[in-house]
């Protein structure tokens, strides 16, 4: 298991780099709403969770996997340790041209399904070619 800080410290990163606390933030994969819980604490009110498992937490929680393509528009996107989310926040971040804290533990892509020997380098090509579609 994980050190509990890391909330904490990952939570006071984003405050110190977001000009306000009136905005929505979406964080991908966000397990049991610990990071949702420490922005909430430092005057983020509007943060949504979502996370594949019912974790059977209280708050903005959504049950479902984050797709880049489909999900709805939020301001700021907060990523930790997002597994199979880190290519779908990435995306979704250059997408809507929004900030993005992402903190990931391992590049598991899921936005493009692919497979065959030496699958991380070809997540890593599929996303530079989506990123480059969003290229200002």
């Amino acid at each position: 298991m994980g050190d509990h800080r890391r909330f904490d410290i990952f939570s006071n990163h984003i405050v110190e780099n977001l000009p306000t606390s009136n905005i929505r933030i979406v964080d991908v994969a966000g397990g049991k709403g610990h990071l949702r819980q420490a922005l909430f604490e430092k005057g983020f009110s509007d943060v949504t969770t979502w996370d594949k498992r019912n974790k059977r937490v209280q708050g903005n929680q959504r049950f479902e996997y984050f797709n880049w393509e489909t999900a709805p528009e939020y301001d700021i996107l907060v990523a930790m340790h997002p597994d199979e989310g880190t290519d779908h926040s990435i995306l979704y971040a250059a997408k809507w041209g929004i900030d993005a804290f992402i903190c990931p533990c391992c590049a598991k892509g899921s936005a493009v399904t692919y497979w065959g020997y030496n699958c991380r380098h070809k997540s890593y090509k599929i996303l530079k070619k989506g990123l480059n579609r969003y290229k200002k």
